[in-house]
This record gives C-alpha cells, structure tokens and sequence, in this order.
C-alpha cells in the first residue's frame, strides 16, 4: 500500500506464531498515546489491561491512512502480522502493472492452491472502490445538482427578465437620445455599463453567501471544494452572459425606433 515508514520497522517474515508479539502503529495513535515519549520499543495492548490479550512491542510507526474518501480525520491504527494474530477473513490488496482485473483468474488459482475450499469474493479494483465508497453521496448529489441546475435555470430567467423590463422602460429615453446625436454604440455601451452594475451587487452578494455556507457544504461533496474558483467562475460567466443579452437585444431593439414614433406616442 506505499505507507510510508517514519520510524523502527515494518512488520516483517520472521514476526510468526511463538515469537515475540510486535505491533507497528500509526502517527496519530503515536501522538495521542506517547506525546512525551519515544513510542519504539514501548508496549501496549488492546482492550481491557486484564484480559487475555498479548502486550504487544511497538518496533515501528508509519504515516497514517486516510479510510474514508470524504472524511479526512487521522484514525490511529495498530497494524500486527497474520500470522501472530489470524483474522476470521482477510482482505488482499494486489498491485498490478496492467488492468487489475485481468490478474483475477491467476490469483484464483493460487488461492486454490493453497486451500481449494477458500471462498474469493468481493473483487474490485482501486477505482471501482473509490466508486462504491462514494455511491450514497453521489445519490444526495445528483439530486442536489438537479435541484441547482433548476435554480441556476430560473436565476437566469429572472435575470433577463429584470434587465429587459428595465430596459424596455427606458425606450423613450434612448429614443430622445438618438434624436440629440447619440451614437448608438454609446447608449448601447451605457445600457450596458447600468445593466451590470445590478449583476456586479448580484454577484457580490453570490459569492458571500457560498462563503458563508461553505462549511455546511464541505463535508457532503468530493472533488471539488466548497469554495471552488473554477465553478464560481463558471456559473458568473454564464449569468453574465445572459444579462449580456438580456441588456442588448431590448436595447438594440429600441434603437431601431424611430424617435419621432416614440415621442409621438408618448
């Protein structure tokens, strides 16, 4: 598994059944149970101090393991030999220098080797793990994502329909001013410059409140942070593009209006 070694050594062939009962343990149960002393050669044993339990020597500590994907809390850990402390069934971890599935059959046969009646069961590859290890959070999210692409739908909605509501009211005015000389890139430019300085407080007040609930949401994602740069940025180039048109089309449309026609009518 590539777990860094820091201190002693690693559980090795000689630790078998009769020898001295050893232990390799991790950073964190070292911090939390030997803070004012060097853990090596120490003993320690699990559970009650008066069961039948052996102590065990620590000859080793090594880096600690992330269990959880999501959760990222150091979780001390004991690590002992097979052989000095045989589980009721074990997990075999392979690494393989091709596609890991494919090592299957051969590890089948080796496994019948040593026991024809051995059950192998459960076999996955690293990443089909991370899959499963994620796959009641991915659940929750889907449907978040489907309940904020909603939301991102009807926020762009009301967005073009505020901005061309308040533009479209402002058709005499842009109407007397193409009467006066104004070019019409200058009122579109004005139109616009007005226009974003809604988006721009819109925005502002986005990005505080996702700081505000970043930590609410820190703990039910993976792969990106709460406060990820690349997807705010995302989402404040789509609404501004839509507040780009919702800005543009009513105000190119009233330009094309003849000023007579409109002071007219009013």
């Amino acid at each position: 598994m590539q777990i860094a070694l820091r201190e002693g050594r690693e559980i090795a062939n000689t630790d078998a059944d009769g020898t001295l009962p050893v232990a390799v343990i991790s950073k964190s149960l070292a911090r939390r149970y030997f803070p004012d002393d060097k853990p090596l050669g120490k003993k320690l044993k699990v559970g009650p101090a008066d069961n039948s339990s052996p102590w065990l020597t620590i000859v080793g500590i090594v880096d600690d393991v992330h269990y959880s994907w999501i959760d990222k809390n150091e979780v001390p850990t004991i690590y002992r030999p097979y052989r000095q402390s045989p589980p009721y069934y074990a997990s075999l971890a392979l690494r393989t220098g091709g596609e890991p599935l494919s090592f299957v059959p051969a590890v089948r046969s080796q496994v019948a080797a040593v026991d024809p009646e051995l059950a192998l069961f459960d076999i996955h590859s690293m990443s089909e793990r991370i899959d499963l290890s994620l796959a009641s959070r991915r659940t929750s999210m889907l449907l978040a994502n489907a309940f904020g692409g909603v939301a991102l739908f009807l926020a762009s909605l009301g967005i073009y329909g505020v901005l061309a509501y308040l533009v479209a009211q402002r058709t005499r005015e842009i109407g007397i001013r193409v009467a006066l000389g104004s070019s019409r890139a200058g009122i579109l430019r004005l139109v616009l410059q007005e226009g974003f300085k809604l988006v721009a407080m819109g925005f502002v007040l986005g990005i505080v409140g996702a700081a505000l609930l970043q930590k609410g949401v820190a703990s039910q994602i993976y792969g990106v942070r709460p406060y990820d740069p690349v997807v705010l940025a995302g989402v404040m180039a789509l609404l501004a593009g839509i507040a780009l048109v919702a800005c543009a089309v009513p105000a190119r449309r009233a330009m094309g209006v003849d000023p007579v026609v409109v002071l007219r009518y009013e």
